[in-house]
């Protein structure tokens, strides 16, 4: 999905124009995209995969196949430390002195929200964008690329408090944006069981202890606990969690929260714990486009192991072939979105209207994940088992990259 959106979005620009009428960020040989993300602070981590070894990954093997009509394509990046004011400020820079055609992958709800309405305004395409808040939904130029928080939690309630039946459920959640959408979510979603949250706490954004959090939940007893936060405190929640030997809640992860990082920051800490898990398991899926993206990575990036980071834009194409979902995602429709962006872009750059046909799979509903790895899934939720081998496996091949990384870089 999310690669046929990519290449759709694409294919408007048209194969020869002059240069007076070109798009921002397109040259007969080159077509330049770019973004803020996070490449310090809490996400440097997601940040750094996502981009460097996700999106670059992904345009290396589109360039070595011709490009995008005989154009290459190029990326550049600035690092906003998960910091709204920095994102805002990136953003601009990108679209007023670097004439980018689109953004892509921006990372956090609150960094993606602050940069929306001046993209709207300057009709920017915005490409996938790595966050929860449902405020991207409905925008004209943007390509939503996750499941946002409202659809997230109705799959995790309808199988928590619908299918296990489970009655008392608090959360721990990150002061922003992103927290607060989930939060609001949640609520909404108990209450269509006549159910609502006995406990929330909150943790401000690059706040680690949560000591004085967990102990306030655990007084509620609730039976479910949901993380809603960034790895650090997430993993910080189960270790403390551990030390005073809370047992008897389940704590569950929510989607951007529920991968191997977190798990592999909290050690033996996260056995037992579940979370939603949106892509198939990067080092272990036997779905035709994980073991492309696996090959690929190999390829180009050797020193830099699979994880569901980099897998980025390769998860649309990592995922066709699998199992469809029941429904689509009505707010991630390919050709809804495209109709919108191209209309934009006609409206943007008269000279660059065109009639070009969309792709055959512009259509392309969302495909739901294999469930497999070392993240179990069940109707959504997985089951960590950190004890076992093939998790540990996979956690060990996420470290060993790491290091070799800090030891030598790649180049670009």
């Amino acid at each position: 999905m999310i690669r046929a959106a990519l290449l759709l979005v694409l294919a408007l620009i048209p194969t020869a124009l002059p240069a007076s009428a070109q798009p921002p960020g397109v040259s007969d040989k080159e077509i330049l995209i770019g973004g803020s993300n996070s490449f310090s602070g809490p996400l440097a981590f997601t940040g750094e995969q996502i981009t460097k070894f996700g999106v670059d990954l992904y345009f290396k093997v589109v360039n070595d196949a011709g490009g995008i009509h005989g154009r290459t394509i190029r990326t550049i990046f600035y690092d906003d430390g998960y910091r709204p004011q920095d994102a805002i400020a990136n953003t601009k820079k990108l679209v007023e002195q670097d004439k980018i055609f689109a953004v892509i992958i921006p990372q956090g709800s609150p960094p993606v929200r602050a940069t929306l309405a001046y993209l709207e305004e300057n009709k920017v395409p915005l490409l996938f964008p790595y966050q929860s808040s449902p405020e991207t939904r409905g925008k004209r130029y943007v390509f939503q690329g996750t499941t946002v928080s409202d659809r997230s939690s109705k799959m995790m309630i309808d199988y928590l408090a619908g299918q296990r039946k489970l009655k008392k459920f608090a959360a721990l959640y990150q002061d922003d944006e992103y927290g607060k959408s989930f939060l609001t979510a949640l609520e909404k979603d108990l209450g269509r069981f006549g159910r609502k949250l006995v406990a929330a706490e909150s943790v401000k954004r690059g706040v680690t202890d949560v000591s004085a959090q967990i102990a306030k939940l655990q007084a509620a007893k609730p039976e479910v606990t949901f993380l809603v936060l960034v790895p650090g405190p997430g993993a910080q929640a189960l270790i403390e969690r551990r030390k005073i030997g809370w047992t008897d809640t389940l704590m569950v992860s929510t989607g951007p929260l529920t991968d191997e990082r977190y798990l592999a920051l909290a050690g033996d800490a996260a056995e037992g714990v579940e979370g939603l898990s949106l892509w198939p398991d990067p080092l272990l899926s036997d779905l035709a486009g994980v073991k492309r993206y696996r090959e690929h990575m190999q390829k180009y990036f050797p020193k830099n192991g699979p994880n569901r980071y980099s897998i980025a834009l390769l998860r649309g194409d990592a995922l066709h072939g699998g199992r469809q979902a029941r429904r689509p995602e009505p707010d991630a429709r390919v050709a809804d979105r495209g109709a919108r962006v191209d209309q934009g872009l006609r409206e943007r750059h008269p000279a660059a209207a065109h009639d070009r046909r969309r792709p055959r799979d512009a259509e392309a509903r969302v495909v739901g994940p294999r469930r497999e790895g070392a993240l179990q899934a069940a109707d959504g939720l997985a089951q960590v088992r950190v004890a076992g081998a093939q998790c540990r496996r996979s956690l060990d091949q996420l470290r060993r990259p790491r290091r070799a990384e800090r030891a030598q870089p790649p180049g670009h």
